[in-house]
């Protein structure tokens, strides 16, 4: 698990391997509340290329599409979080990688997201790479 703040960890994720340009899919995140949270944060997965100026595609929302805000959570809650994306029909087909993390819509800070081997490069969590096909 990766572990964000002092309160919440990945517990793992649910994605395709492949999808197809113009169709949605969806990406699951499960979290999991080590202790109460008393900030509210919100969930990010992004389609995202380092150095590119923006993602190319991006989910941003509190958990469960509002439905469970994090200031909702107790210690112990398990949260199944789906979000659903869509590849534009145009975009160039390609294997991209694909992000997640959790940040405070008051200023954008991310959450501090630590691994196994330590805190991760921009406190971004990897969820591998996501080919886009025709």
């Amino acid at each position: 698990g990766i572990q964000l703040g002092d309160a919440i960890r990945l517990l793992g994720y649910d994605r395709p391997a492949t999808v197809t340009a113009g169709a949605p899919f969806t990406i699951t995140l499960f979290w999991e509340a080590t202790r109460t949270i008393e900030q509210d944060l919100v969930v990010f997965v992004h389609v995202w290329q380092p150095g590119d100026p923006r993602p190319l595609l991006q989910n941003d929302s509190r958990p469960r599409q509002g439905w469970f805000p994090t200031t909702e959570w107790r210690a112990g809650d398990v949260v199944e979080d789906i979000h659903i994306l869509q590849a534009p029909g145009d975009i160039t087909p390609e294997t991209y990688p694909l992000w997640a993390g959790l940040y405070r819509p008051q200023d954008g800070v991310r959450l501090p997201a630590n691994g196994p081997d330590g805190p991760l490069p921009h406190d971004l969590i990897p969820l591998g790479n996501l080919t886009i096909a025709d």
